[in-house]
């Protein structure tokens, strides 16, 4: 395990890796194949590779707003879960041009239990 604020160096590389490499090569593939694909993306992380972003609106595949950035939602407060919540919408509409098809938050938390149908009612993206 990392430490409490030191930076985790695999994960970074694999981030890193999956965006300057692995997207590109999964994209290729479900090109050729023609298939379809449903890209599961933290908003920010789309922000900081236009190129990405751009390759996904292209292709006009469905997206799943993945959280604005990736962090421990079962930690945030309802108000703040909302606020990145927004934050990540408004983003990916300026990123892909849309609103995103669904949502499934990074490490679950009380506003996806409510989008799924919980007790107090449902989530509107």
């Amino acid at each position: 395990p990392v430490r409490r604020g030191d930076r985790d160096l695999a994960a970074e590389s694999m981030f890193e890796y999956g965006s300057r490499v692995g997207f590109w090569r999964i994209l290729r593939l479900f090109q050729q194949r023609g298939l379809p694909m449903t890209v599961f993306g933290c908003a920010l992380a789309l922000e900081r590779n236009p190129d990405v972003a751009r390759a996904i609106a292209k292709a006009g595949y469905d997206v799943c707003c993945h959280g604005w950035r990736w962090i421990e939602h079962y930690k945030l407060d309802e108000a703040e879960e909302r606020e990145h919540i927004r934050l990540a919408v408004e983003s990916l509409k300026r990123t892909i041009g849309h609103r995103p098809d669904g949502l499934v938050l990074p490490l679950w938390a009380p506003a996806q239990y409510e989008a799924a149908g919980g007790r107090r009612g449902r989530l509107s993206l």
